[in-house]
């Protein structure tokens, strides 16, 4: 039997179980202090890790002389779209010309790639001097502009900072208690606040009353206000 979580707005998007018993929870623990905390690196086609510094070793996929130009920049506490917007706004071509993998978290750092066609008279090394927060790490000419099947996946490397009130032996062991349960079950695939958000009306609560044709009470929902 999992144990159910406290939290009332867990409760009420849905996250209502633990993979792992309470007496086992690290509840000092402290996530995203600095956006240092939370790297995200993009996984391309053939497992290719983008770096999160050095380039001199990364095989950059389908360059060559061709019309598009591909950037691959790091970001620090800005999300994608805003990126984007000072990128075009730079280079002086239109948002809709711009290619990315999808959308970065903003509280955190971030290495990911985008494209476009290539411009003359455009200098890419010293955009990141103008926008701030972004930082170029490789730029490249290539024969066609990023496609989502590009995209495997995305690494996240998450700092977890714990309050030194348990010597690391403990802690280690618990750690490892933590590691073997999880190992030998599963972890449940929720989806969190960032695709429910805390603000009622919960939309996919309301999809949930319609498919089972509960429709006055998705009713209730769509006229549900208050946040967490």
């Amino acid at each position: 039997m999992f144990d159910i979580t406290n939290s009332e707005i867990d409760q009420e998007i849905g996250l209502k179980y633990y993979a792992t018993p309470k007496d086992l929870s690290i509840v000092d623990a402290r996530i995203r202090e600095s956006f240092d905390d939370f790297v995200i690196q993009e996984v391309l086609r053939g497992g290719i890790i983008l770096p999160k510094e050095n380039m001199d070793n990364f095989m950059a996929p389908l360059r060559g002389e061709g019309e598009y130009l591909r950037i691959i920049l790091k970001k620090k506490g800005v999300d994608t779209l805003h990126v984007i917007g000072k990128l075009s706004k730079e280079m002086r071509i239109p948002i809709s010309d711009v290619q990315f993998l999808g959308l970065k978290d903003s509280r955190g750092i971030a290495i990911q790639s985008i494209s476009m066609r290539y411009k003359r008279g455009v200098y890419v090394d010293e955009i990141d001097k103008k926008c701030g927060k972004i930082k170029i790490l490789r730029w490249y000419k290539a024969y066609a502009p990023l496609s989502s099947h590009e995209l495997w996946g995305n690494k996240f490397t998450v700092t977890i900072k714990v309050e030194k009130r348990e010597d690391a032996t403990s802690l280690i062991t618990r750690m490892a208690q933590i590691q073997k349960i999880l190992s030998l079950s599963s972890i449940f695939s929720y989806f969190g606040y960032q695709r429910f958000g805390t603000e009622q009306p919960f939309n996919h609560i309301i999809g949930k009353n319609i498919l089972n044709r509960n429709y006055d009470k998705a009713l209730q929902n769509m006229f549900k206000k208050g946040n967490y």
